[in-house]
């Protein structure tokens, strides 16, 4: 499989390109958004949900008190509760 790959990726320009920054797309979700956040997560974390809060219009900010997000962020876990909170709490 390796050796058929011509390499295209790495030796060409991307037809795709340029990509919009997408930062600036946010205020284009026009969809019901909440953004979900952990209250000891680390302040950047914070930050990044506050920006995706401020920037898509009408979204609402949920923070999950007592909870961290755990490795792949899509489960809460508590230490008061010794585990996974899942999705909503």
């Amino acid at each position: 499989m390796v050796g058929d790959y011509s390499g295209v990726n790495w030796t060409s320009a991307d037809p795709h390109a340029p990509y919009p920054n997408s930062i600036e797309l946010l205020v284009a979700i026009a969809a019901p958004t909440t953004v979900v956040t952990a209250e000891l997560d680390v302040p950047c974390f914070h930050e990044m949900s506050d920006v995706l809060a401020n920037r898509i219009a009408g979204a609402r900010k949920v923070t999950v008190l007592g909870a961290r997000t755990g490795a792949s962020k899509s489960l809460f876990q508590s230490p008061a509760r010794g585990g996974p909170l899942g999705m909503w709490g």
